[in-house]
C-alpha cells in the first residue's frame, strides 16, 4: 500500500463519526488485507456477472429476432428472466459501489450486511427457480405414465426446498445485519446456507440427469434428429456441472470461513 494511501486512511479514521468510534480500528495494512481477501471477489465476481449478462442480451435479441413465432409463454419467460437478470447486474453494481467506493476505508461499513446484497441473492434465487422450473416443466412433457409423476413429484419438492432455503437464507442475512453474526451462527450454517447450497445441486443434478435419460430415449434413426438431442444432453450435462460446482465450491468456503 502506498504512503499516499495510507495518509487517506488515517485521516479517513480520524475524523469517523461518534458511533463508529466505538467499533475496532483496523491498520491501513489490516483494511488492506480486508478489502483485497474479501470484496476483491466481489468485485471480480460482478465484473464477470456483467460480462455474462452481455451475453444474455445478446441470446435474448437473437431469440426475438429468429424465433418470433414461438409460444407466448415462451416469450414471457425469456422476457421476464431477461428483466430480472437486468435488475440484478444493477444491483450487483451498486453493491460493489456502497462496500468499495461509500464505504471506503471504513471497516464499520465494510462489515454490514447492506439490502442491496440481500437482494441480489433472492433476485439470483428467483431467477435459478424460474429456469428450473422451466426444465422440470420439458421433463413432464418428455416423460410418460408412472415415471412421470415419480419424476415431477422429486423434481418439484428438490426446486420447493431449494427456492424455501434460499429465502430462509436471504431473511437470515438481512436480519443478521452484519457479516460477523451472520457467518458465525452455526444454526444459519445448518438450517439455512448449506441446505440452499445443498437442494441448489441436487435439483440442478436431477434435472440434468432425467433430461438426458429421457432425451436418449428418444433417439431415432435420423442423423440431424440425434445430432440435435445429442447436443440438448451435452447442454444439460454442462448446465449441471458449472452450477454443481459453483455451488458446491460456495457450501466448502462458506463452512470453512471465518470473517472473512
Amino acid at each position: 500500500m502506498s504512503k499516499k494511501t495510507s495518509v487517506q486512511f488515517q485521516l479517513r479514521f480520524s475524523t469517523v463519526i461518534p458511533q463508529q468510534m466505538a467499533a475496532p480500528m483496523l491498520d491501513p495494512g489490516a483494511l488492506e488485507s480486508l478489502v483485497v481477501n474479501s470484496f476483491g471477489a466481489g468485485l471480480i465476481g460482478a465484473i464477470i456477472t456483467a460480462m455474462l449478462y452481455g451475453l444474455t442480451t445478446l441470446q435474448t435479441y437473437l431469440y426475438f429476432t429468429n424465433y418470433s413465432k414461438d409460444q407466448w409463454n415462451i416469450k414471457l419467460l425469456v422476457s421476464i428472466v431477461w428483466i430480472l437478470d437486468s435488475l440484478h447486474v444493477a444491483l450487483v453494481t451498486y453493491c460493489i459501489y456502497f462496500y468499495l467506493v461509500i464505504n471506503f476505508a471504513n471497516p464499520v461499513g465494510l462489515g454490514n450486511a447492506h439490502w442491496s446484497l440481500g437482494t441480489t441473492m433472492l433476485l439470483n434465487l428467483i431467477l435459478a427457480v424460474l429456469v428450473q422450473s422451466f426444465f422440470t416443466a420439458q421433463v413432464f412433457s418428455l416423460s410418460q405414465g408412472i415415471v412421470k409423476w415419480v419424476l415431477i413429484c422429486l423434481l418439484s419438492v428438490t426446486v420447493l426446498a431449494h427456492f424455501a432455503f434460499g429465502i430462509e437464507t436471504v431473511v437470515f442475512l438481512l436480519v443478521s445485519k452484519t457479516f460477523a453474526a451472520f457467518q458465525g451462527s452455526q444454526t444459519i450454517k445448518l438450517d439455512a446456507a448449506t441446505p440452499f447450497a445443498i437442494f441448489a445441486v441436487l435439483s440442478d443434478v436431477l434435472i440434468a440427469a432425467s433430461l438426458c435419460v429421457l432425451l436418449h430415449g428418444n433417439r431415432t434413426g435420423w442423423g440431424k434428429t440425434n445430432g440435435l438431442i445429442t447436443t440438448l444432453i451435452i447442454y444439460a450435462v454442462n448446465r449441471c456441472l458449472l452450477t454443481s460446482q459453483v455451488f458446491s465450491a460456495t457450501t466448502i468456503h462458506f463452512s470453512q470461513l471465518g470473517d472473512s
